[in-house]
């Protein structure tokens, strides 16, 4: 394994995460229904507690990784292994952590993406 592929893997988990926090985060906005300046304060004002700070701070964080592993290794590879990374690190932690559903539709999906990643990940 590359360094490239370290900060692809990592960088991927990192914004699935991220994506988790953001999901706890939007769940506890009640939305007022006056305006829609007052439902953008409601975000705001969500984003700016701890769940929504760590989500932007890990979603920042993995979109400067990115940056990086761009750099350090050609485009063709890095931007589908991340693409495809962060799909099933988000199914995975969306049914083991948040229990949502697994049916066998989405769980073949998500096998063949990974076969996907594994071919891409060898032509590399």
């Amino acid at each position: 394994m590359t360094i490239t592929t370290g900060i692809v893997f990592l960088l991927s988990f990192m914004a699935a995460l991220g994506q988790f926090f953001m999901k706890r985060t939007v769940d506890k906005i009640s939305w007022p229904q006056e305006t829609k300046m007052d439902a953008l304060a409601a975000v705001i004002s969500a984003v700016l507690q701890k769940d929504g700070l760590l989500a932007v701070f890990l979603i920042g964080s993995s979109s400067l990784m990115y940056l990086i592993a761009l750099r350090l290794g050609q485009m063709s590879i890095v931007t589908p292994l991340t693409a495809g990374l962060i799909i099933v690190f988000t199914a995975l932690i969306g049914w083991f952590v948040l229990k949502e559903p697994m049916p066998a539709l989405k769980l073949t999906g998500l096998a063949m993406m990974v076969f996907g990643i594994a071919l891409v990940f060898r032509s590399a």
